[in-house]
């Protein structure tokens, strides 16, 4: 697998033929629901892909990552409001998911949240401050 070179937070991957963005980064509280899961300061990020293919995209085997500020990966958390990629998304359409982190307030400057969509396809990385 390759990674693109790093976006801003704020932009969107070239479409070759899908389009990645982050539409929304919020820091919270969160309650540790699952297995492992702590209590505490999270990151919600709002993931959006658009399939410009002829295909659909098997979303199943999406995955998000976030490295903090230290280079650590961030916990992943089932903690509301997350709501991972599921189903496929048809030719043309577009499709948004919630992923959860834990993550300290002072870990966030930078980050790097990832974007796996293909293994075939580049990872698509966003970089930048929160």
């Amino acid at each position: 697998m390759t990674t693109a070179a790093p976006i801003g937070l704020g932009e969107t991957s070239p479409a070759n033929p899908v389009a990645v963005s982050l539409t929304k980064l919020v820091r919270l509280q969160v309650e540790g629901k699952g297995p492992g899961e702590i209590s505490g300061p999270a990151v919600a990020v709002t993931v959006r892909i658009r399939n410009q293919a002829t295909s659909p995209l098997d979303l199943d085997h999406v995955i998000v990552n976030l490295l903090d500020a230290t280079g650590q990966l961030a916990t992943p958390m089932t903690a509301d409001p997350a709501a991972p990629f599921h189903g496929q998304l048809a030719a043309g359409a577009d499709q948004s998911a919630v992923y959860v982190f834990s993550v300290t307030k002072d870990a966030l400057r930078p980050v790097q949240i990832s974007v796996t969509y293909n293994v075939e396809e580049p990872t698509v990385l966003f970089k930048g401050n929160l």
